[in-house]
């Protein structure tokens, strides 16, 4: 009897201490497993800080860039500008002939010849200029600087005892009043060159900046003159051109923010790595708001849609944003009947950030530019698309892709393209690609002109107006995304950057902000932020 006790007693011993053993392995797994979680969180976490360190790092960049304080031309460098020749439409004066010959380097894009308008011996002889079209490819980036610049010599005549003429170059901010008011700018120049020649370029600055509200919104308020200031005894004087000349600032994939050269990945952040970083360029890609039916069934055909579902895509957004703004690239999906096939083919080709400009006038309305510099080759076929067969748009894309690589454009174009061989023009840079006609040439120009100034310069413009998006030349909104890593856990962030712009008095803010307006008349924009798990 005592022999079965203590057997029974033996095995409910041994079947206790395998309960608790049991019982022990499982408290001990789920604390581990709790370990483990907890330290999958802390390692998620810092990966996450660590990639919104990277999104301060970059931009960073973009605030050294855009707020550069010396201003330069190499487009591999922070702060990188270029200059773009403003010419008048108008012009009128006093003792002179030929004054609107004098706004430009000749009538039309395939000529070099001079029209300069005369100033006799006489004091206060005079030509004045205004209505510059060019200004509406210029609202939305920024402008450093202006100045007035004049092409001038004096006419050689016989005999002895004639003074140089002299001349003094003006503004007035109300030109349409009977009797204007003129501002001096520099001293008076004389004019002591007889040739045309690069000593008959003569550049005066504007110490301040003039009210560019005033100029933005008028054609007429804003005048410039030369006027004669020596009469009698001196030499006629000949003006070729006067005109404005603006240093604005110029976006391109190039510049280190773009190129990635400002940190060295990976970086390590604590004991977190940056394994990944890039800035991309918003303005590069169409906007969901404004971009035309045509720019965005071309994209979605370019992005691999077959063109009947590039029509439904392009149809469906225009039909969407009829009464609904979208306030996301995510929000493509609410389009009836978007695919996720759709939306994975062309999302990364379109925003909702990039900058309107409402004062685009062939035809009137709003349209955001697509800045040449930084757009996808798909973009830019899309853009060409119009105006080209697939094949010449297919070139003339990975032309411009290639051109831009070490010589960004930095502008449409000037009448000093041809004088001065000026090869960062767009519209010079179409003339020197094989396989186009003139007339193509034009067509190109004219579907992406923000503005009414390149049909005074050609001889064969259609007259057409522009359905599918205009051109600029600098970048308006970042897109940094960037990645952390701990431990073999990573964590991606995207956010985008811009300017806050003021339709009303066309200024931008003087340095990057986060909130970003998604369409003209947003009261209160919000900035963008997306986040993924690796």
């Amino acid at each position: 009897m005592r022999t079965r006790v203590k057997g029974m007693s033996t095995v409910f011993a041994v079947f206790t201490l395998l309960v608790l053993s049991i019982l022990a392995t499982v408290i001990f797994s789920v604390v581990s497993s709790d370990i483990e979680s907890a330290a999958l969180k802390v390692r998620s976490s810092r990966a996450l800080s660590t990639a919104d360190a990277g999104l301060q790092i970059g931009m960073q960049a973009a605030v050294d860039d855009v707020n550069a304080a010396v201003q330069t031309v190499a487009p591999a460098a922070n702060g990188y500008h270029a200059q773009i020749y403003l010419e008048g439409y108008s012009a009128a004066g006093q003792d002179g002939s030929d004054y609107g010959d004098a706004c430009f380097h000749g009538t039309d894009w395939n000529t070099q010849n001079e029209s300069p308008c005369t100033l006799d011996r006489v004091i206060d002889a005079q030509v004045i200029v205004w209505d510059f079209q060019q200004r509406f490819n210029l609202i939305g980036t920024r402008i450093k600087s202006l100045d007035l610049m004049v092409r001038v010599r004096k006419r050689q005549q016989g005999g002895g005892g004639q003074d140089d003429p002299i001349i003094q170059l003006e503004y007035t901010i109300n030109g349409t009043d009977l009797t204007p008011t003129w501002t001096a700018l520099g001293a008076p120049i004389t004019v002591s060159n007889g040739q045309w020649n690069n000593q008959a370029y003569t550049t005066v600055s504007f110490t301040t900046l003039i009210d560019w509200d005033t100029f933005m919104n008028s054609t007429s308020d804003f005048r410039i003159r030369a006027r004669r200031t020596n009469g009698a005894g001196s030499r006629i004087c000949e003006i070729d051109w006067l005109a404005l000349r603006a240093t604005v600032e110029i976006g391109a994939v190039t510049e280190p923010w773009a190129s990635g050269s400002y940190i060295t990945l990976p970086a390590s952040l604590g004991t977190s790595q940056l394994t990944a970083l890039a800035i991309a360029d918003e303005s590069g890609n169409a906007h969901l708001n404004y971009a035309s039916q045509l720019l965005l069934a071309n994209l979605a055909e370019q992005c691999g849609l077959s063109a009947g579902d590039a029509a439904t895509f392009a149809s469906g957004i225009v039909s969407y944003r009829a009464s609904n703004n979208f306030d996301s690239v995510e929000e493509l999906m609410q389009v009836s009947g978007m695919t996720q096939v759709w939306f994975d083919a062309v999302s990364d080709y379109v925003t909702v950030f990039s900058w309107v400009n409402d004062q685009v006038t062939r035809p009137a309305g709003q349209r955001a530019p697509i800045n040449i510099n930084t757009a996808d080759a798909r973009v830019l076929r899309a853009i060409f698309r119009a105006s080209l067969n697939a094949a010449d748009a297919n070139r003339l894309a990975n032309d411009v892709i290639a051109r831009r690589a070490s010589n960004p454009f930095t502008h449409l174009g000037s009448s000093r393209a041809y004088q001065d061989n000026d090869q960062t023009s767009f519209r010079y840079f179409l003339s020197t690609v094989s396989g186009l006609t003139p007339a193509e040439e034009d067509a190109v120009a004219e579907s992406v002109d923000g503005s009414f100034y390149n049909s005074g310069l050609t001889t064969s413009w259609t007259g057409a107006d522009t359905t599918v998006t205009e051109l600029c030349y600098y970048t308006n909104t970042f897109l940094a995304t960037a990645t952390g890593t701990d431990m073999g856990i990573s964590r991606t962030a995207s956010s985008a950057y811009g300017y806050l712009y003021d339709y009303g008095n066309y200024s931008l803010a003087s340095s990057v902000t986060f909130n970003l307006p998604r369409y003209i008349g947003q009261a209160s924009p919000i900035g963008y932020w997306r986040e993924e798990r690796q």
